[in-house]
């Protein structure tokens, strides 16, 4: 099993052997929630993005594993509020929703093998969070219909994949989900984590690039300043220095 540390610097897509949901879930909380991400643009203007644990279920997808069965052994899968906002993040924190649950999710549509490489590479987040292509997305401009919504994309090819880290404005008026004193108007929450082959650009393909000059990450209670990032090519946005932190 790895750890949250070795999460933050892999360089290959983990085994399942290698992971857990409440890795993952603790990965989440401890490297990438409960932080504000200030993106200060080229052209002068300022993006404020928030993280928090409440977000993290619908990011991997696990509200698409509802399944009513009877024979389902684990029973907080008959209910898609068990599974959703900060009731699923507690579910998967404490173990009580395993990542065998998932793969034993019976339905037609092969829940867990749509889903199992956007949960496998879910620690590339962080990465992507860090050194990636920052997008514009507007939906109505990808070429194949989609349910996805969102308003910015950090996009990165890794491997062999293509790997999608969607936020959206307004998280709350679109989810109808739990609400937050710290989702307002000016702040962006992630969404979800698409995964996609490398030759894939449906979702990049029209979107526009936006050019970062600097990254700020503070903690989201005390504003204090935990990472703060430079960037040289702003069009790739690659970190080149002023890394005040490991964490």
């Amino acid at each position: 099993m790895l750890t949250i540390e070795q999460l933050k610097t892999i360089e290959q897509t983990p085994d399942e052997g290698d992971i857990s949901l409440k890795l993952l879930a603790n990965f989440y909380e401890v490297y990438i929630s409960n932080r504000i991400y200030e993106l200060q643009m080229e052209d002068g203007t300022i993006l404020i993005f928030s993280a928090e644990n409440r977000h993290f279920p619908h990011i991997i997808g696990l509200h698409k594993f509802t399944d009513k069965r009877k024979e389902h052994k684990n029973r907080l899968l008959h209910y898609n509020k068990q599974l959703k906002c900060q009731k699923g993040f507690e579910n998967i924190k404490s173990s009580r929703i395993t990542l065998e649950d998932l793969k034993n999710v019976g339905t037609k549509s092969k829940t867990y093998k749509r889903y199992k490489k956007r949960i496998l590479n879910f620690p590339f987040s962080y990465q992507l969070l860090r050194e990636s292509k920052f997008l514009s997305y507007d939906k109505d401009e990808v070429e194949k219909d989609t349910r996805i919504n969102g308003n910015y994309i950090f996009v990165n090819d890794i491997n062999n994949d293509k790997l999608h880290f969607f936020f959206i404005d307004c998280y709350n008026n679109l989810m109808e989900e739990e609400s937050s004193e710290t989702d307002a108007e000016d702040l962006v929450v992630p969404i979800t984590f698409i995964v996609t082959k490398k030759s894939d650009f449906n979702f990049v393909a029209n979107q526009g690039i936006l050019k970062i000059r600097k990254v700020i990450i503070k903690d989201l209670d005390k504003s204090t300043i935990l990472e703060e990032y430079d960037y040289g090519d702003m069009s790739e946005c690659v970190v080149r220095k002023n890394n005040k932190s490991n964490s």
